[in-house]
């Protein structure tokens, strides 16, 4: 059966529509440890706008990996451009308050890349806005000359580690085994 007559006037108008919806990945909590649960938090929440060229090398379970990125994030969502050392694009990843998208001719359309937008919310989102979105884990922050570390528990065991200093950033999973450095100026 043939499309209806209008299918051809209509088309150009649905289709980038379609593809808006498809390309937006819809998310639920992102699990931190076994049962509880972290909701992804409005971009409001971020406590400075961020635009800055990023330097990450990390380990997971042994596995090393470098990558270079464009991080743009201010009250409106988080953009990153990942890119390869000859700066070409691997991907980007965008979150707004509309949802979260991620493209890649490069990494497999199944990464769960909310997992990615949780890291950087714990890193540069505001604490009373995490510690209210953390349900039963326990988020604690120190700060000294040019340091900041943040903290998070599940009960008496620490999870995740953050520590900030003017020109790097230290993330560690010691539940998940992963972490990571970001050269950059966070402070």
């Amino acid at each position: 059966m043939p499309p209806h007559p209008g299918f051809f006037r209509l088309f150009p108008i649905f289709f980038p529509v379609l593809v808006l919806i498809l390309g937006c990945r819809s998310y639920g909590p992102v699990y931190l440890s076994e049962g509880a649960g972290f909701p992804l938090l409005l971009p409001e929440h971020i406590e400075k706008n961020i635009d800055m060229f990023q330097r990450i090398s990390g380990v997971y379970r042994e596995r090393h990996f470098e990558l270079n990125a464009w991080v743009r994030a201010d009250g409106t969502g988080i953009t990153m451009e990942l890119l390869n050392d000859m700066g070409s694009s691997l991907g980007e990843l965008a979150f707004t308050e509309k949802g979260l998208r991620f493209t890649s001719s490069y990494f497999p359309g199944t990464l769960p890349v909310e997992y990615a937008v949780a890291d950087f919310q714990l890193c540069f989102y505001r604490i009373p806005a995490l510690q209210g979105a953390l349900g039963r884990l326990r988020l604690e922050t120190k700060t000294g000359d040019s340091l900041e570390r943040r903290l998070v528990y599940d009960g008496d065991a620490l999870i995740i580690e953050i520590e900030k200093e003017p020109g790097s950033l230290r993330y560690t999973n010691h539940l998940r085994a992963y972490s990571y450095t970001i050269l950059g100026n966070f402070l």
